[in-house]
């Protein structure tokens, strides 16, 4: 083995400083709302599943499922309806939707450098949903691209990846990151453990760098940091199923209606150990972002907002309680989107920055899920 010496000249930090990376826009594109697709209720939701318990009592081995009541989604996880893309297009659509809402009107096209993708329904390996979005969105050739298949904690390990690596960028460079997930087209429209849970969407950010002690008033990255436990990997899976026969029923959207079709050819299911999931990331997100928190110097009463990965409303509560966090300072929109992976974390924060944040000095961002993987990026403002 060969160790390199490096130097730098003085008074030159070696790592760039994370408060260098600076927040400039966000956006977020939602079917049925930005995009031709559909809101599906819980009702609605109930009424598919009756109709592919119907079709599966033909099969010539027929196959019973647990139907979901229209009550159950909201009982159990929180959820009154998802969005749900409509069936011409796909989380490439939704990205590249999302790409044009954060860079309208802008002209500083040249200085994006690097363009992350977060998803694990991209319907190709190769190229990289990044290298599309470079083109779609007349992007310079010079950039770094790649897709990042993490997960629920995708977008904001994504972020941090591009912070870190916009910090070896001059001064003035910029990143693009999306997280973008149709979630329908590999749920299982027959299983009540995961269709009702699941809908489609896309987020973005746009990073950029600062100069060292610039006072610009934005929202800069204090910190970040991932969490990886891949012992547990198996508890959340995407994976094809050889061992249930048969095509797979998802849901879809068609003019503008919530619908059905039987998949012939991607036979991938989210396969999830729901109890044992909900125990270890009840245990497990405390006790990390607490630990992020003691690093910082900051306990929990010091975060003003704080915007986790909508999992499941039951999840999000019994976590809020562990970490005292006041009614108020914990925004969710699952109940109206459900959980839409990768989209989730920067939809939500879009939102809320849409709405006003008033004299907010600190968000965390909390991505936790399937690896097991958990993703943390505080977010500050200067102060005056």
């Amino acid at each position: 083995m060969t160790t390199l010496k490096q130097s730098t000249p003085e008074g030159q930090e070696l790592i760039p400083r994370l408060s260098d990376i600076a927040l400039c826009a966000t956006a977020r594109a939602i079917p049925g709302e930005d995009l031709p697709g559909a809101a599906m209720s819980n009702i609605e939701l109930s009424d598919l599943m009756a109709v592919i318990q119907e079709r599966l009592a033909q099969d010539p081995e027929p196959r019973h499922i647990e139907l979901s009541s229209p009550t159950f989604p909201e009982e159990r996880v929180g959820i009154l309806s998802r969005q749900v893309l409509d069936s011409e297009l796909n989380a490439q659509d939704m990205a590249i939707a999302v790409g044009r809402r954060i860079l309208q009107g802008r002209n500083d096209l040249d200085s994006i450098r690097i363009v992350i993708v977060s998803t694990v329904t991209a319907d190709r390996v190769v190229p990289s949903m990044a290298s599309i979005l470079q083109s779609e969105l007349g992007l310079s050739n010079h950039i770094q691209g790649l897709d990042l298949c993490v997960g629920c904690s995708g977008f904001v390990v994504a972020l941090e990846t591009a912070a870190r690596m916009l910090g070896t960028y001059p001064v003035g460079s910029k990143a693009l990151v999306v997280g973008s997930d149709a979630m329908t087209r590999v749920v299982d429209a027959s299983d009540r453990g995961t269709c009702t849970i699941f809908g489609d969407g896309a987020g973005a950010f746009l990073l950029g760098r600062l100069p060292s002690g610039s006072q610009e008033p934005s929202w800069r990255v204090r910190s970040a940091e991932t969490f990886t436990m891949g012992s547990r990997g198996d508890a959340i899976e995407i994976r094809p199923t050889p061992e249930i026969s048969g095509p797979v029923w998802r849901f879809t959207a068609r003019d503008g209606k919530p619908d059905l079709f039987l998949d012939e050819f991607n036979r991938d299911r989210v396969l999830m150990q729901g109890r044992a999931v909900y125990k270890d990331m009840v245990n497990l997100v405390p006790k990390q972002v607490q630990s992020h928190l003691d690093n910082q110097g900051l306990t929990p009463e010091d975060i003003d907002y704080w915007f986790f990965h909508q999992a499941n409303m039951r999840m999000l509560e019994a976590i809020a309680k562990r970490l005292r966090i006041p009614p108020g300072a914990m925004p969710c929109n699952i109940d109206r989107y459900g959980n839409t992976t990768s989209g989730s974390v920067p939809i939500l924060l879009d939102q809320q920055l849409e709405a006003g944040l008033g004299q907010a000095r600190r968000l965390l961002m909390v991505g936790f899920g399937t690896g097991y993987s958990l993703g943390i990026v505080l977010l500050e403002r200067p102060q005056d």
